[in-house]
């Protein structure tokens, strides 16, 4: 018996077992958000859009950018990593048009344009090196071909 409470005590002393009075900090813990939004092109906020991507050198095969007779619509997306419950609290439910000037590390910003027959896709990556910016990381051209449906 006097071994039992020799451990008790041992173990009380360490901490091991508390009574509510020792707190441990635990780490925020990482959240993931994902905001979308679809916009027409010729509406206000999707010439915002093509003015943002030709201030970021964005390619075009399709030439969205010259064209005066633009079609179709954005898919835009921002995906957010934060870590605490402040950063958490800031998360929009839209992603922001004009979008947004500079980001956090990570974050990455998708934009895809679907419209006269084709899909183009471009995806930013907010990289924090010294000054800071969105660096181009993925780009997609596609042909939609009309689906055909059998008799």
């Amino acid at each position: 018996m006097k071994n039992i409470l020799s451990i008790i005590a041992i173990t009380l002393s360490l901490g091991l077992v508390g009574s509510g009075s020792a707190h441990a900090r635990t780490p925020d813990a990482e959240t993931v958000t994902t905001s979308t939004a679809t916009y027409s092109v010729t509406s206000r906020e999707g010439r915002q859009i093509i003015d943002w991507l030709m201030a970021h050198d964005a390619p075009s095969k399709q030439g969205l950018f010259e064209s005066s007779d633009l079609k179709g619509e954005f898919l835009v997306s921002i995906k957010t990593v934060r870590g605490s419950a402040s950063d958490r609290e800031n998360v929009g439910s839209e992603p922001p048009v004009p979008l947004p000037p500079s980001g956090t590390n990570g974050e990455t910003l998708t934009i895809a344009h679907t419209g006269g027959g084709v899909t183009e896709t471009w995806t930013y990556t907010w990289v924090s090196n010294g000054q800071g910016g969105w660096v181009l990381t993925y780009y997609e051209f596609q042909r939609n071909t009309p689906s055909t449906s059998e008799p």
